[in-house]
């Protein structure tokens, strides 16, 4: 069997996290296949997993058409495939995963129409194929993850030197009782 650019996709993305991985099930191709056209999945495919410059996609890609391919990011952009960044007046662009990325930038606009709806259908039919299997048996967040990255489109400096391990973070949150 051939493998397709959704299948390359699919290893693509779990290369970038496994919160929810990319599993090979109809759920899985009829979501990719809405969200990604096959030349945006194969510009996922040659992204690493950093940001890049449209420079670097395109090197990866083997073309010389920065412009189209620049076009084709920022849409990319605009559709919640990929985050985009600017940083000293020149755009990086870098490859999402499932979870947290693409599903959240998918639906975080709050939009309702038919798209948008089709999108929720196709995420939920994912997220109950994957219940039917065994992935989401897999070791619980905290033994595999030792941290979250959230995109905020700014930069953040931090100034506590303490960096509080997750489980150490989910006890405080679990016992932690709301003033009335």
């Amino acid at each position: 069997m051939t493998e397709t650019i959704y299948d390359k996709l699919g290893a693509a993305l779990n290369a970038r996290n496994m919160n929810l991985p990319a599993i090979k099930c109809d759920a899985y191709y009829a979501l990719v296949e809405f969200l990604f056209t096959p030349e945006e999945a194969a510009i996922t495919c040659s992204m690493p997993i950093a940001y890049v410059s449209v420079e670097e996609v395109a090197a990866n890609q083997g073309t010389n058409d920065v412009g189209k391919l620049s076009a084709m990011l920022e849409t990319m952009g605009d559709k919640g495939l990929i985050h985009i960044k600017e940083t000293n007046g020149k755009k990086l662009y870098e490859a999402l995963p499932f979870v947290p990325g693409i599903i959240e930038f998918q639906l975080q606009r709050g939009i309702v129409d038919e798209h948008h709806k089709q999108v929720a259908r196709l995420i939920l039919n994912y997220y109950k194929a994957l219940n039917n299997v065994a992935v989401l048996s897999t070791p619980p967040l905290e033994a595999t993850f030792a941290g979250r990255k959230l995109t905020v489109n700014k930069d953040i400096k931090g100034n506590s030197p303490t960096i509080i391990p997750y489980h150490e973070m989910k006890a405080l949150i679990e016992n932690h009782t709301c003033p009335k």
